[in-house]
Formats: structure tokens, sequence, C-alpha cells
């Protein structure tokens, strides 16, 4: 469970910055950057295992059967699979350097962004017509 838990922290803390640049700063080096990511999605568990151990044998032979090579494991497999997490929340947040930018169909017509569209259907009980009180939406 410790081994699972460490691994997913550190496999998303290296796919947050991936993910930041690729949507904040969009330019062909962070594509390259993103897609390179993906590169171990389509290579095999046991190639990526037979890879680390046979440069952690020959290169950095104390680094062999140690925590540190199997977290890297769990990164390089698990990756591709956190940037898609990741990229998702950082798609539905605020964009710009400033930080402040809502979509131009979802502002107000005096230009303030709008309050959760969710709570106030919610307050509404859940009416098509959430201006509406629940048994007025009948007209």
């Amino acid at each position: 469970m410790v081994l699972a838990v460490l691994g997913g922290l550190v496999t998303t803390a290296a796919a947050v910055p991936v993910v930041w640049l690729a949507v904040r700063h969009r330019g062909w080096l962070t594509t390259t950057i993103e897609r390179s990511v993906y590169t171990a999605s389509a290579m095999p568990g046991i190639v990526i295992a037979l890879a680390l151990v046979t440069v952690s044998i020959r290169a950095v032979p104390d680094l062999y059967q140690t925590l540190a090579l199997l977290v890297a494991g769990y990164l390089i497999l698990f990756l591709p699979r956190a940037v898609v997490s990741v990229r998702g929340t950082f798609e539905l947040g605020p964009a710009g350097p400033g930080g402040r930018r809502a979509q131009p169909g979802l502002q107000r017509p005096g230009g303030r962004p709008p309050g959760d569209p969710a709570a106030r259907r919610a307050g509404t009980g859940g009416s098509r017509r959430a201006g509406r009180p629940r048994g007025l939406d009948r007209a």
C-alpha cells in the first residue's frame, strides 16, 4: 500500500509541470514534451522493467533492487495516465498569466463571471428554468 501511494504521488507530481506547460504555454516545445510522455504507454511493462534492470545493473549497480528504481518504473509506466487525468483538471481552470479569464459565453451581461451554475440549479430544485420556482415552470 505504501509503494502504491508513493508511486501515485511521485507520478502525479511529475505530471503537473508537464500539463501546466502544455495547457498554459502552448507551443511546439511544450507539445513535444507532452507527446514524448505518451511513448511509454506504447511499450509493455516488461520491456520497461527489463530496460530499467539492465541500465541499473550496468550503469548504477547501487540502484539495482532499490525503492528508487521501483518508483522510477512506476513513474515511467503511469505518467501518461497521470498526464491525461491532470490535464482535464487544468483545462477546467482559468487560463492566462493573470489566471482570471472566463469563457465569453459564460459571462453575465455586465462582464462579471457567473456564480456556480450547479449551485443555482440546486437552489431552484433542479427545474429547467433556473430563474423560476419549481411549480411555475409550466408556462
